[in-house]
């Protein structure tokens, strides 16, 4: 389970998200507080790259360090369907 808090350039409150494979929960929360809930880690991934980039964030290495774990975690959970 990855939960990612990521502080934006947009506002003060943080975006969330939430890539829990155990309990098929994928979630954000966005720059003005609204969200959105997917049925996949692959459906999450593909959302984050196309709403947001690095320089949304105060931290822009926090933001790539979230790609790159949502990125293994879709990798991992690809091997596993296939043992």
């Amino acid at each position: 389970m990855y939960e990612f808090e990521l502080h934006s350039v947009h506002s003060t409150i943080p975006c969330y998200v939430i890539n829990d494979n155990e309990s098929n929960r994928y979630a954000v929360r966005t720059f003005d507080t609204s969200g959105a809930v997917f049925d996949s880690t692959h459906a999450l991934l593909q959302w984050v790259k196309q709403e947001w980039k690095a320089e949304d964030f105060i931290d822009k290495q926090a933001f790539q360090t979230m790609l790159s774990e949502l990125t293994s975690s879709l990798t991992e959970s690809n091997t596993n369907h296939l043992l």
